[in-house]
């Protein structure tokens, strides 16, 4: 973050403002305030508005569940921002590799060192193996509307 995270529990001004940062904690529970959450404590008003709407698209939406996370998971990944929930960091690290493989063909040595440390040698094959397959397959599929 480029402010940093303010107190936890944060000071507040009035009544209001500690039923906001209540609310936040209420909605994360039971995991802590998080780091955005901190951030964005600095203006209570603006975090209970974002609350609100977050909290709506997380718990009150009719969309299902994993339809909801993977598009909160693919977005995470294209803006390279935190770990989506409910991948493990071995899971995380292969979309870091895909999304790396297919926009920059290159891979940073930083992304390749970080899945090679979870990963065997034979797991770092077929994860990159894998990944191009499909390039593969939509590259010849493309190559049909020459004929």
């Amino acid at each position: 973050m480029r402010i940093p995270s303010i107190s936890n529990p944060p000071p507040t001004c009035s009544a209001e403002e500690e039923a906001i940062v209540a609310a936040i904690a209420a909605r994360r529970h039971p995991r802590p305030i998080q780091p955005l959450d901190s951030a964005l404590l600095y203006s209570p008003h603006v975090v209970a508005g974002w609350d609100s709407f977050v909290g709506a698209v997380r718990t009150k939406s009719s969309l299902a569940d994993d339809l909801r996370e993977l598009a909160i998971a693919v977005v995470k990944l294209l803006l390279k921002s935190e770990q989506p929930e409910g991948f493990t960091e071995k899971q995380w690290a292969i979309c870091v590799i895909a999304d790396e493989m297919t926009r920059n063909v290159q891979v940073k040595d930083e992304t390749f060192d970080w899945l090679k440390a979870l990963s065997s040698h034979q797991e770092v094959v077929e994860v990159v193996a894998t990944d191009g397959m499909p390039k593969q397959h939509s590259s010849r599929m493309n190559l049909t509307a020459l004929f």
